[in-house]
């Protein structure tokens, strides 16, 4: 107080705690907020017993016009619970016209909270299925769809919602449609849905796009699933799934090194694992499609640390083929042992298409490269009767030279054919750096070599 007078600042503040003292609580514009409890089970009581006797149109004046209240008044919770009793009533009453006209209303109202529609949305979910499929069902499904479109906080909705548009485009033979339809929701960037269900999404992607043979969207579509995601525990049977799905697509590329890859995955997975059949059909397929691999360094360490499974010797044939295939001698074909060459051919017929042209070819290249290894120069009469070709027929001494030739140009080994002299040279000219470098290394090595013997003959 100065010279007795109050500092009117001060004054004005205290003012304001007095009156806020004896206030109610005030939302964030500074309003006060109201309690709608009663009102909205006043509001659904008087509604039910309205719409009980026929009169549907009163009963959602009413539960509307008490909406409006909470909404202005802004109680989420209330509102929400009105609209719930809005699309229940309408429901109830099998007025599906009522009820796509709601939906659609209680969207577009004025300062409509987000809460709201999502209730709405979630709670006619629920009877969808009590729908028989058709017209009615689907205009229904649409109408969720439109009232969804572009608000994030109902997007998982709208993606199941899609999810069973989909399956009754599906379900009427339209293939093309159900997939394009699927293809509109890009569920890899939605935070709000939980892993599981995203990847059962794109599954359904995957599939219905290799329903309608486009591999091409396939093999983009696979890429939105992580491998460090289906590894992790309680993902078994999606992962299977997923590389199934992956089967059918390489098969159609003709790529066996990344068949062998998809089995090897479905085979690690436990639930496979715990299944004998499972394990066993996924290992045999991921020996026989490695064997069918071209050679190259990554395949030929693939084919040794898969003869390190024990359980591989359970399959004696597949075991046997990795076998032959991996030891520098020349491969009888086929297998001496009848059983084994059965049960191989058995497989491969199974398999259709070419692979068994694939897997004589590539029995052909592991003998061409153990020949290389064994000889500097051999003529082409005695490498035909390597390879099992007969050297008395020009078409197989033919295919025997195309055979070599295509190994040269994939450069699996070098190889040079002087067809006037018939003879067929496996030595590879070196650089004279390269042959003075192997010669400093040989003499290197055996002065080290007489140097220690001296040592030990000295002690």
């Amino acid at each position: 107080v100065r010279g007795g007078l109050r500092d009117p600042r001060r004054a004005g503040n205290m003012a304001a705690e007095e009156a806020d003292a004896g206030a109610a609580p005030a939302t964030k514009d500074g309003k006060e907020r109201v309690d709608y409890t009663e009102l909205v089970e006043t509001a659904t009581s008087e509604a039910e017993a309205l719409a009980g006797a026929g009169n549907l149109s009163g009963a959602l004046e009413v539960l509307l016009a008490a909406e409006k209240k909470t909404r202005l008044g802004l109680d989420s919770i209330a509102t929400s619970k009105l609209a719930e009793v809005i699309v229940r009533v309408c429901w109830e009453a099998r007025d599906l016209a009522a009820l796509n006209a709601h939906i659609l209303i209680l969207s577009k109202r004025r300062a409509q909270l987000n809460n709201t529609v999502g209730a709405a949305v979630r709670k006619v979910m629920e009877f969808i299925d009590e729908i028989e499929a058709g017209e009615a069902q689907e205009g229904l499904i649409e109408t969720l769809r439109t009232v969804t479109e572009g608000k994030i906080h109902v997007e998982v909705e709208r993606a199941r919602l899609t999810m069973m548009l989909a399956k009754a485009r599906e379900a009427e033979g339209n293939i093309k449609e159900a997939s394009e339809i699927l293809q509109d929701v890009q569920v890899e960037t939605f935070g709000s849905m939980e892993a599981h269900e995203k990847a059962k999404f794109i599954l359904e992607q995957m599939r219905l796009t290799l329903a309608q043979r486009d591999f091409v969207r396939t093999q983009i579509i696979s890429n939105k699933i992580k491998r460090k995601t289906i590894d992790a525990e309680g993902f078994e049977e999606i992962k299977v799934r997923y590389f199934r799905l992956m089967v059918e697509l390489h098969t159609h590329q003709h790529e066996p090194l990344k068949l062998a890859k998809d089995f090897e995955a479905i085979y690690e997975t436990s639930t496979i694992q715990a299944d004998d059949a499972a394990w066993q059909e996924a290992l045999r397929n991921e020996a026989l499609f490695l064997a069918l691999a071209p050679f190259d360094n990554e395949q030929n360490d693939f084919m040794l640390k898969l003869q390190e499974d024990r359980k591989l010797e359970e399959l004696a044939a597949h075991a046997k083929l990795l076998k032959v295939l991996t030891t520098d001698l020349i491969v009888e074909w086929p297998l001496p042992n009848v059983s084994e060459a059965a049960e191989l051919d058995a497989h491969l017929a199974a398999l259709g298409g070419d692979w068994a042209a694939d897997l004589n070819k590539r029995v052909l290249q592991h003998n061409m490269r153990v020949v290389a290894k064994a000889y500097n120069k051999v003529r082409m009469g005695r490498l035909c009767q390597l390879l099992s070709f007969d050297d008395a027929d020009e078409a197989q001494v033919a295919a025997c030279e195309a055979l070599l030739s295509e190994m040269v140009s994939e450069k699996m080994i070098f190889a040079r054919v002087d067809r006037p002299a018939g003879v067929v040279s496996f030595d590879k000219p070196q650089d004279p750096s390269e042959r003075l470098g192997a010669w400093s290394s040989d003499v290197e090595e055996c002065l080290s070599l007489l140097e220690r013997t001296t040592h030990l003959i000295n002690r």
